[in-house]
C-alpha cells in the first residue's frame, strides 16, 4: 500500500511538471476558419519570427482565481501576483526595510509632520505618460477622497499634499 501511494506520488509530480513546462512553451497556435467553413490550424514559433522587433512575448502566470478589477485597493489577496507586475509603489518593504522604488528617496521633517519623496525621473506609464509629481499626486488624491479606504492606514492620515518641483512631493 505505501509503495503504491509512493508511485502514485510520483506520478502525479511528474504530470504536474509537465503542465508547468507546456505552459511556458515558446510556441503559440492559432485556429480559423476559411470561407467554406472549413476549420484550419496554424502554429508559429519564437524562432520563426523574422525579427526580434515582431516577435510578440506571451507571460503566462497561474493565480488562484481570476483577477476582478485592477485597482489595487479592491484587489483581494489572491490577485496580488496580478498587482505585482502592474503596479509599483513609491517604496516597499523588503525583510522589514524601506526600500526606493519610484522614490529614490524621501526624508521625514524633524518634527515629524512633512514627508518628502524625491521622485525616480526617467519613468512612464504604458501609454507613454511621464511618471512625475503630478501623476503621484492624482494617484495619492484618488485614494484619500475615496471614502471605502477611510478606514486604511497611511491613506487617509495627510491633510495636505503638494508638489514641490516637478520630482519631488511633500504630505
Amino acid at each position: 500500500m505505501k509503495r503504491t501511494k509512493r508511485v502514485l506520488g510520483l506520478a502525479l509530480a511528474a504530470v504536474m511538471c509537465v503542465g508547468m513546462l507546456t505552459g511556458c512553451s515558446g510556441e503559440t497556435s492559432s485556429s480559423a476558419t476559411d470561407s467554406d467553413g472549413v476549420s484550419t490550424s496554424e502554429t508559429t514559433s519564437a524562432e520563426e519570427s523574422s525579427s526580434a522587433e515582431t516577435e510578440e512575448k506571451v507571460l503566462n502566470i497561474a493565480t488562484i482565481g481570476e483577477t476582478t478589477t485592477l485597482s489595487p485597493l479592491y484587489m483581494i489577496a489572491d490577485n496580488r501576483p496580478t498587482q505585482k507586475l502592474l503596479y509599483e509603489g513609491l517604496v516597499k518593504y523588503v525583510d522589514g526595510e524601506i526600500q526606493p522604488v519610484l522614490a529614490e528617496d524621501w526624508e521625514l521633517s524633524e518634527d515629524g509632520t512633512q514627508l518628502t519623496f524625491y521622485l525616480r525621473q526617467g519613468v512612464t506609464f504604458h501609454d507613454g505618460e511621464p511618471f512625475n509629481a503630478e501623476a503621484a499626486i492624482a494617484n495619492i488624491e484618488s485614494w484619500h477622497i475615496n471614502p471605502s479606504f477611510a478606514s486604511l492606514p497611511g491613506v487617509v492620515d495627510y491633510t495636505n499634499i503638494e508638489a514641490v518641483d516637478e520630482y519631488t512631493i511633500r504630505l
